[in-house]
């Protein structure tokens, strides 16, 4: 209790072309509080109770 706690998540393209508007949205499990975010690639932005990763 009252430790850091990381989450990551992975997407993966297996497609053939490149995948525009993508968004991945994941909500945190009760009890938790959003501290940060880093995006190695597209944009992170809060909104509301949830994240949204834009790539």
């Amino acid at each position: 209790m009252g430790g850091t706690v990381n989450f990551t998540i992975t997407l993966t393209n297996n497609g053939l072309n490149n995948a525009t508007g993508v968004n991945v949205v994941d909500q945190l499990p009760t009890g938790y509080t959003f501290v940060s975010a880093v995006a190695s690639v597209g944009t992170y932005s809060e909104v509301s109770d949830h994240g949204m990763l834009v790539l």
